[in-house]
């Protein structure tokens, strides 16, 4: 005899992002990535809930919504209906709403309206000798406005330096700075930042050591960092280099994605990695 499908209660506090095919993001408290579609939600948890199993989902909108504090919490019934394992103790759950009350029906769609009618912003800074990394940061850029981003994308741009490329590599190994001219560097208007740099010399490029160096606004933000690379000799470090810059920049979140210059022939298949590092930061 098959037992009663056991029912859990999860909190969820709601921060909806949309993206283009209207699935809606949110930050779990934990930062997980949860997916709302028009009949369920999908999210990342390390709990293995049985399929068929029963939630009751409580669903709390942010303050800035504009609700009172006694009407920004709803309930939706909701039931199990995949769960997908994606690494040691963690899961991607599917449920499916069996029942939404009205009061949260409206209210979720007055929010979505609002959300959809508002992008959300990027930045993308990067330094390319080659076109490489320009490339790369083309393909990130073209992947954010699918998933309904606002883009400004940023090239560094040395004014002084080595002008040769064993020069600048040389200049990279020893961690110098070169003059990067007047450039923003003001990162407070954005939801998300990127950096990008081919590695040199075990280091990423001096233009981006200088552009870290100076910019701010960093503050609770989600941010990604790229390379393109040749051998890949010496990767790891550059990818240590940046994230000890941005160690003290009290950041939400670092994530890293590298790139084999070689790799850049096959385009479709940097597009599905570049789109599968974003689903699993946004």
């Amino acid at each position: 005899m098959n037992e009663a499908p056991k029912r859990k209660h999860v909190r969820i506090n709601v921060n909806l992002k949309i993206c283009a095919k209207h699935e809606y993001r949110m930050d779990l408290c934990d930062s997980n990535v949860v997916d709302i579609s028009k009949i369920g939600l999908c999210f990342k948890t390390d709990i293995l809930y049985p399929v068929e199993a029963e939630l009751e989902l409580e669903l709390e909108f942010p303050q800035d919504f504009g609700a009172k504090e006694e009407t920004r919490s709803f309930y939706a019934l909701s039931e199990v209906r995949r769960v997908e394992k994606i690494g040691k103790n963690r899961y991607l759950t599917g449920v499916e709403f069996k029942k939404v009350y009205p009061r949260f029906k409206r209210r979720l769609n007055k929010f979505l309206k609002m959300k959809l009618e508002k992008k959300m912003q990027a930045c993308i800074v990067y330094f390319s000798l080659t076109g490489n990394t320009q490339q790369l940061a083309q393909i990130i850029s073209q992947e954010l406005k699918h998933k309904n981003f606002e883009v400004d994308l940023v090239r560094l741009e040395p004014v002084d330096g080595a002008s040769t490329f064993a020069g600048q590599g040389m200049t990279a190994l020893q961690r110098k700075r070169v003059n990067i001219g007047d450039v923003n560097c003001d990162l407070s208007m954005y939801d998300m930042i990127w950096f990008g740099s081919p590695v040199w010399a075990f280091s990423p490029a001096p233009a981006l050591n200088t552009y870290l160096d100076k910019c701010y606004g960093l503050d609770g933000k989600k941010v990604a960092a790229f390379y393109t690379y040749g051998s890949g000799t010496g990767k790891g470090r550059a990818v240590r280099i940046v994230n000890k810059m941005l160690e003290h920049k009290k950041i939400k979140s670092l994530h890293s994605l590298l790139i084999a210059q070689r790799d850049l022939k096959n385009t479709q298949d940097v597009n599905d990695r570049v789109n599968e590092f974003m689903e699993g930061i946004l």
